[in-house]
């Protein structure tokens, strides 16, 4: 039994009107959605529209800088302005590397929070939580704006057998049960960290609020099992060869498309690099936090920012 599931960085976390907003001194990772950048934005139909229509909300405003925060044109596919920010002196790019450097840290936080809210869940049940094992298959992609965004296979399998999920094996919770535990899990995990840029301020890393689930059909199920039957009235069961597809084409991903080698960058080859001038603010910002004190990251301009699985080549973590 398993759930996919896909991480975006989209929105900042909302505060309870009590308290009036974030606590003095927070700011926060996810605000690079208030700094619009070109999409390729599709109607329900599919279709390409216009990236940021001047008859939608805002109209035609501008930004602080004077930059006009529409765009009219339809941006296809490879377009090199997809991704692009409307205007690089509002985009937060300090908050865009943040973000990025302490993912793997969030990520490592979020299992232990599902762990715990899976043993709560059996417990609650009448389930013996120690019978179970969760297992994760993660695959790093870069968004357009070059964002790391999260995809994993998260599956329940027997703890003390080889089984691993087979015909045989009854898991105890379906997996529609086990993607609300998950929805729930990352909406509550967050990491505080210090900005380097700020003599004070510190930053709250959290995932956006647009954490997409989707139970996974049990490929031994029979159409007549009581799971299959159960999750299939939500109208998003995934059989599992679409699944193996799906991961396996962010794996083809490759950094090298926005011209980054493999290889480890110096600082002063920056200015150099035949890259867009997103990717040389980015790599700049990486730079200039190196030099305030966030250790270790300078040495990741390669990848970025991103540390762990690279996602210049975003292989799939193996399940533990």
């Amino acid at each position: 039994m398993a759930t996919r599931a896909r991480w975006h960085r989209r929105r900042p976390p909302r505060y309870p009107r009590s308290r009036g907003g974030p606590p003095a001194g927070v700011r926060h990772a996810d605000r690079t959605q208030l700094r619009p950048v070109h999409t390729t934005a599709r109607a329900g139909d599919k279709r390409l529209r216009v990236c940021r229509d001047h008859h939608g909300p805002g109209g035609y405003r501008r930004c602080p800088h004077g930059k006009p925060l529409w765009c009219s044109t339809t941006h296809g596919e490879g377009d090199i302005h997809v991704g692009q920010p409307i205007c690089a002196d509002c985009y937060d790019y300090t908050g865009h590397v943040l973000f990025t450097w302490h993912m793997p840290e969030l990520w490592r936080r979020f299992t232990i929070t599902l762990r715990r809210a899976l043993r709560r869940e059996l417990r609650a049940s009448g389930a013996d939580p120690d019978a179970v094992r969760v297992s994760f298959i993660k695959v790093v992609e870069l968004q357009a704006r070059l964002v790391p965004h999260i995809h994993a296979l998260i599956r329940l399998d027997p703890r003390d057998s080889d089984n691993c999920g087979g015909p045989e094996w009854q898991a105890p919770l379906t997996a529609t049960e086990l993607a609300t535990i998950i929805q729930q899990a990352a909406r509550t995990v967050a990491v505080t960290v210090t900005d380097p840029s700020s003599d004070t301020a510190t930053r709250v890393i959290r995932f956006g609020t647009q954490v997409d689930t989707q139970p996974i059909e049990n490929r031994h199920a029979g159409t007549d099992s009581p799971a299959v039957q159960e999750d299939s009235s939500h109208g998003r069961v995934l059989p599992g060869h679409r699944v193996a597809r799906y991961l396996a084409k962010y794996v083809t991903k490759s950094l090298a498309d926005v011209g980054i080698s493999a290889r480890r960058i110096s600082t002063e080859a920056i200015a150099d690099l035949d890259v867009s001038d997103h990717v040389r603010a980015i790599l700049t910002t990486i730079s200039q936090l190196a030099d305030r004190g966030l250790a270790g990251v300078g040495r990741w301009l390669h990848t970025l920012g991103y540390r762990a699985t690279s996602p210049a080549n975003p292989a799939a973590t193996p399940p533990r």
